[in-house]
């Protein structure tokens, strides 16, 4: 009889290298107490890395870390939703908001079309701000153009 470890670890060796996962996707193998070990362990030994919470990355710490939009489409992606650059409100082309605080985390925030979230990623907060269904139909008259959506690779 296999065990929860061998099923998280087996999920994960299928992956490609840095490719994203979530805690949920493993939660099938077992609870989440024991997938949060394994992965914990996992993480310790440098066989994947930990991007923010509950979201992984297969590989070691030589892999490349994934950019801050990829996380985000990611992380929208998995809420349901889609992911928007909104600056301004009458825009769709310009890029994330950046922000900086002394002391602070650089906050990046983005418009979803779905419900909203935040988490921290390195040095960044990333926050994603919903926006109604109405608004977005709304802009894309007066634009006449798609937004730019953002997916992971």
């Amino acid at each position: 009889m296999r065990t929860t470890s061998a099923f998280v670890r087996r999920y994960i060796n299928q992956l490609k290298e840095g490719q994203l996962f979530e805690t949920f996707d493993l939660l099938a193998y077992g609870s989440r107490s024991t997938v949060d070990f394994v992965l914990k362990e996992m993480v310790r030994k440098d066989q994947i890395v930990r991007l923010s919470r509950g979201t992984y990355m297969k590989g070691d710490s030589t892999v490349p870390l994934p950019p801050p939009d990829e996380l985000a489409a990611f992380k929208a992606n998995s809420l349901g939703a889609a992911l928007y650059f909104l600056e301004e409100e009458s825009d769709f082309e310009k890029p994330p908001i950046v922000t900086e605080a002394e002391g602070k985390r650089k906050e990046i925030r983005y418009r979803v079309d779905g419900a909203g979230s935040s988490f921290a990623y390195g040095e960044y907060r990333i926050v994603l701000k919903p926006i109604s269904q109405a608004k977005l139909r709304k802009l894309r008259r007066q634009r006449e153009s798609e937004p730019a959506l953002v997916r992971p690779k």
